[in-house]
This record gives C-alpha cells, structure tokens and sequence, in this order.
C-alpha cells in the first residue's frame, strides 16, 4: 500500500494525482474531503466523478493506475467546511480492500447559505450543562437568531418585523407554560376552527339542596361546556349559589375570566359567576328559578 500526496483542490481548477501506479488490478482509495466535486479522467479514458465530502474506491483491471487527470465539477455555496483536501493510497492485487462509496462521516456544522439540500441530520449535545445554546439560525449579515435551540428541550422562534428588529412569536419550554404563541403588542390571526382538547374535566361541589342530579355534558372539559341540574323541592332565589366549579386542574398564573349564558329555555334568568378563584367560580341566578328539571348553563373559561 502506498499513499499518494494530498492536494486541496481549492486551489486550482484541475491538476494531476500521481500514484505511480505500474500494475495491473490496482485500487486506488480516494478520500475527497472538501466542499468540491471533483471528475477524475484515468488512463483508459473513462471518467469517475467523486462528490464533494466522499469516499470512493476505482480498480482498474486492465492497466497500470499510472497519473489520474482531476478537475473541478462544483463547489458546494457552504460556509465553514472544516477542510479541503484529497486524499487517498494505492494497493495493490493482493492488498486491496472492501469497495469504497460513501459519505465521509462529518459532525461539524457546515454553514448553508443556499444550494445545499441535507435530507437529515441528526444532532446531539450529551456534555453541555443545560441550558446550552446548540441551534442558532438568522439572517445574514444580523446578530439576532430567528431560530435558537438548547439542550434542555427549550425552542424559541423569532419574527424579524424589521432590519435588525425580532419579536418572539412562539417559545417551547420544559416547565408551565409549556408553550407560548403569540408576540407582544401584535396580534394573533387565526385560520380555521380553534378546537381545544383539554383533557381535564371539572367537578360540582357546595351544590345547593334543592340542586340535584348536576351533570357535565359530553365533551365538557376545564375550558368550555355545558352544566345541566334540577331544581326540586321548592324554587331557589336570585342571587343563591346553586353549585360551585372546581377545575380539573387549578390555573397557575392568573384567576381566568368565566362566560355563563343559559343554554335551555326553562327560565328567562341570566346565570352569573361569583368568587372566582384559579380553582373554581359559583354559578347562581340573578332571579328566582322555579321547580323545573334539566336546566343548563354553558360556560366558557378564558385563562
């Protein structure tokens, strides 16, 4: 086996690789690491490109390897490569060793202007202490990324509303609130239907004596639906609580805001809300409702 002398191909557009190469069954093992692709013309005349970043092996079976033509195909448009240089080695019949063409692992971020098209990648940060900054993607030529990254899970995405000028529009976080969409000072449009699927459901307490069988209507949860009860036994006068609703999960930050409205025609009464709490509100009528059953009261939570 012997090397052959290494070359960066940035230099110039096209030279030769000397192997001196004089057998038969040869195999020449090229290691093309820089951003540029590279057509190799051999002794025989046929033509053998190797893309920017790879590794290939050529066997030439009926003449010597000899002098191997080179020249420039493209260059990738990326910034920091981390190197530009061929290199390789010649074997001989009895050295050769399994067949070369593949990518040559690389783990450095390679910067993309435009004109690079990467299916997947795969990155990992194992040794920072978190939170690291490992992503950060901007605009050329400004400071402020539109995109950053971190290592605890943490993604924030920025809007650039002018040169040099960012909003946060969306960050993911790994504790309460989990996520947040939206900028400060702008608005948030919305297309199509916000459909809200909170799994936790509340539950009735402090339910007055003459309020029976309270039941939650299908697909009530924390944020909206229906309340249906009865009255019996006698009627309950404005301004009683009939009932008190716990939220399945108590809001941490701010007391929400509550929207009642009747959702029966058993009574001309508004219902109202009193004693919100981040963990619950009191529902009452603001006049007298009579003995009737299946009343219902929608509501809307705003937290």
């Amino acid at each position: 086996m012997r090397k052959i002398s290494s070359f960066d191909p940035s230099l110039s557009s096209n030279g030769v690789i000397h192997t001196y190469g004089v057998n038969k069954n040869e195999q020449l093992v090229l290691y093309n690491d820089s951003p540029i692709g590279l057509e190799l013309t051999f002794n025989d005349n046929s033509i053998i490109p190797i893309p920017a970043g790879w590794a290939k092996d050529v066997i030439l079976r009926k003449i010597p390897m000899g002098d191997i033509g080179w020249s420039q195909q493209y260059v990738l448009n990326v910034t920091g490569y981390p190197t530009s240089i061929v290199y390789g080695e010649i074997r001989e019949d009895t050295e050769h060793v399994n067949s070369v063409n593949q990518s040559i692992p690389r783990s450095t971020v390679v910067g993309n202007p435009g004109g690079l098209n990467v299916s997947t990648q795969t990155l990992f940060n194992n040794g920072g202490v978190a939170p690291t900054q490992i992503i950060s993607v901007g605009v050329l030529n400004e400071g402020t990324a539109t995109y950053t990254a971190y290592n605890d899970g943490t993604i924030e995405i920025f809007l650039r509303t002018a040169s040099n000028t960012y909003t946060q529009v969306m960050r993911f976080n790994i504790a309460e609130p989990y996520a947040q969409i939206g900028a400060q000072a702008h608005d948030l449009e919305l297309w199509g239907h916000l459909i809200n699927r909170d799994t936790y459901v509340p539950f009735i307490t402090a339910q007055n004596v003459n309020v029976s069988n309270v039941t939650l209507l299908g697909g009530a949860n924390d944020s909206r639906g229906i309340i249906q009860f009865d009255v019996i036994n006698a009627p309950i006068a404005g301004g009683t609580t009939l009932f008190t609703v716990n939220f399945g999960r108590a809001f941490t930050t701010y007391t929400p805001a509550i929207v009642l409205s009747s959702a029966s025609n058993q009574t001309t009464s508004n219902f109202h809300h009193a004693g919100d709490t981040m963990n619950g509100f009191n529902v009452y009528s603001d006049t007298s409702i009579p003995v009737i059953a299946n009343y219902k009261v929608s509501y809307h939570v705003i937290g």
